[in-house]
């Protein structure tokens, strides 16, 4: 599964479509997210020039690029992850919280319902209500450019709430994930 997911990301941002096309938005839905991480890693660093990639013409693979594979991935792409696993939400500062949304695949087997809101507050009960806003709903909003302030009564009628996740004290989350927060990208430091 990996693979597919990755490899037309590996060709978009190294023949420098996204450099071409900056409003261009590429998604992978249905693979999940866990991968995301490593490729971004992997790229980031061999367009840097890691040691590992000596030997490879550096000017030759980066072309035209003028920024960071990482860098365009956030821009221009996102990761409908389906039953986003508790890994995923721990790599989501390597990820990018703004690329990712949940989703719960629907009618398959391996999909959440009808135990939904179960499956959300175990993922989700010690993520900042904030980050879980943006995953569950405001990301894919941003990328399918919908009306937030229209859809507002309607999210608020159907949910979740913070409190429905079990999400009682958001300091607590955020002094929880703070560390991993500041790690981020650790590659890129």
């Amino acid at each position: 599964m990996r693979w597919w997911c990755a490899r037309p990301l590996w060709f978009l941002v190294w023949s420098g479509v996204f450099e071409r096309h900056p409003t261009l938005r590429f998604g992978v839905t249905e693979g999940g997210c866990y991968w995301a991480n490593d490729i971004l890693w992997h790229m980031d660093t061999r367009y840097m020039g890691a040691h590992t990639s000596k030997k490879m013409n550096r000017e030759g693979l980066v072309g035209e690029l003028t920024m960071k594979p990482s860098d365009y991935f956030d821009r221009n792409c996102f990761v409908g992850a389906s039953n986003m696993e508790v890994i995923e939400l721990e790599r989501r500062y390597m990820i990018g919280v703004g690329n990712m949304l949940w989703g719960n695949d629907f009618p398959h087997p391996e999909g959440t319902w009808p135990h939904t809101r179960e499956w959300l507050k175990n993922m989700y009960n010690n993520i900042p209500i904030d980050e879980t806003r943006q995953i569950l709903g405001l990301n894919a909003a941003e990328v399918y450019n919908f009306d937030v302030a229209a859809l507002r009564p309607l999210a608020d009628e159907v949910g979740p709430t913070p409190e429905e996740l079990g999400q009682v004290d958001d300091e607590a989350s955020r002094a929880y994930w703070q560390s991993a927060e500041e790690r981020g990208r650790f590659w890129l430091s």
